[in-house]
């Protein structure tokens, strides 16, 4: 996994392409304008960096809107960014450097002129100073990025349509499980009882009409034998 304390290789291309736009800018306008150059670095170069991103845009990838000398809003706005990062850093890394140097040398009034080996240190620190510039940016941009998405998705989950049937609660399903265990505790006590309890005697069965047929034949003869007799 990447550091986060590191920049991400995106800052670092990034403030590697604005720096040599800018620089080479620079170079063109003084060998055209000699010294009238460098005043016109600051208005020339968001228009080259607009130009060189919308390029490079172009060339990594295929639904990039193509080249023309309109650049998209997008590309003029993060132009502008890429120059205030480096002319901000310049400043903040060459205070940096020349204040303790200044305290160290007792040079107030910054007259001593740096060397060759300080004037490279200077510019690498003045790099690093832009890549963490647009590392923290980076960063920001995406955390409120994922919090608008976070939102968005809230947002879209409130609007969907509730079920039918609302969820049941942990509390309700323990209550009706209590419930159907009672009753079966029940039902199975009803029962031991039901078989500890002696049981009735049975009604004698009801006589079948051949044994009440049987029986008035017999009553008939004892009567015809009786009459026989007197």
């Amino acid at each position: 996994m990447y550091p986060m304390w590191l920049p991400y290789p995106r800052c670092w291309a990034r403030v590697l392409i604005s720096a040599f736009t800018v620089g080479l800018t620079g170079g063109g306008l003084y060998a055209i304008f000699g010294d009238l150059g460098g005043f016109l670095l600051i208005p020339w170069s968001p228009f080259v960096l607009a130009f060189t991103r919308q390029l490079i845009g172009r060339i990594n990838r295929d639904d990039a809107p193509p080249f023309s000398w309109n650049p998209p809003r997008r590309f003029w706005r993060e132009a502008v960014v890429d120059l205030l990062i480096l002319l901000v850093s310049a400043v903040g890394a060459y205070l940096a450097y020349m204040l303790p140097r200044s305290i160290l040398l007792d040079d107030p009034r910054l007259r001593i002129p740096l060397r060759t080996r300080e004037e490279q240190v200077v510019m690498v620190f003045w790099l690093l100073v832009c890549c963490y510039v647009h590392h923290v940016r980076y960063l920001t941009l995406l955390y409120f990025e994922n919090r608008r998405k976070r939102k968005n998705k809230q947002a879209n989950r409130s609007t969907l349509p509730r079920a039918k049937r609302p969820a049941r609660s942990l509390e309700d399903s323990d209550r009706e499980l209590n419930d159907l265990r009672w009753q079966e505790g029940q039902r199975r006590q009803q029962e031991r009882v039901s078989r500890s309890s002696p049981r009735p005697a049975a009604p004698p069965p009801p006589p079948s009409r051949s044994t009440a047929i049987d029986d008035e034949l017999e009553r008939l003869r004892r009567e015809m034998e009786d009459n026989n007799k007197l």
